[in-house]
């Protein structure tokens, strides 16, 4: 049943069971696994977008565009994510307004909220962060927590856990 009940969708591939179902709005997006972009939906459209894995994409909305999410639950119930990548298992699942940033690994991004033109590369990296800006979040649990750690860089195992405030360029490392 891909694409059923989905509607105002075009030059749109839904592929897997369920894929796209009760879509609305998706255009010009490839999603396949079972359950990927369904009931996906923009107030204007959502568009170009690949997402690929059991419920990947799934419950996305508020008009998100340009945005790659290939893993179980990746970008699942995400909103306003657009330009961004997010690769791995709740890679950016529940992320809000997280634009023009890369999450990759299993939970990167997961419940990042506001965190624009972000790299968040591993294990829970850059988890629940909420208003960091222009950051790079690398390593296991490195940024989780973070908040309002802006243009940073913050490398190695569970680096800036709940880290406050940093100022710009801040290098914080993981423990020895």
């Amino acid at each position: 049943h891909a694409g059923y009940h989905a509607e105002y969708c075009s030059g749109t591939i839904f592929m897997g069971s369920g894929a796209g179902r009760a879509a609305s709005g998706v255009t010009d997006s490839v999603c396949i696994g079972k359950n990927a972009g369904n009931v996906a939906s923009g107030l204007t459209g959502t568009s170009h977008m690949v997402l690929i894995g059991s419920r990947a994409g799934t419950n996305l909305n508020l008009d998100t565009n340009s945005l790659v999410a290939i893993g179980r639950d990746a970008a699942y119930a995400a909103s306003g994510c657009n330009s961004s990548a997010m690769i791995g298992h709740d890679a950016g699942k529940n992320s809000f307004n997280v634009r023009y940033t890369v999450a990759v690994g299993p939970s990167a991004g997961l419940q990042a909220s506001g965190s624009d033109y972000s790299v968040m590369v591993g294990n829970q990296a850059g988890e629940s962060t909420l208003v960091s800006d222009q950051s790079v979040f690398i390593g296991h649990r490195a940024g989780h927590t973070a908040s309002g750690v802006d243009d940073s860089i913050i490398i190695g195992e569970r680096a800036g856990l709940a880290l406050s405030g940093a100022y710009p360029t801040s290098p914080a490392h993981g423990p020895k």
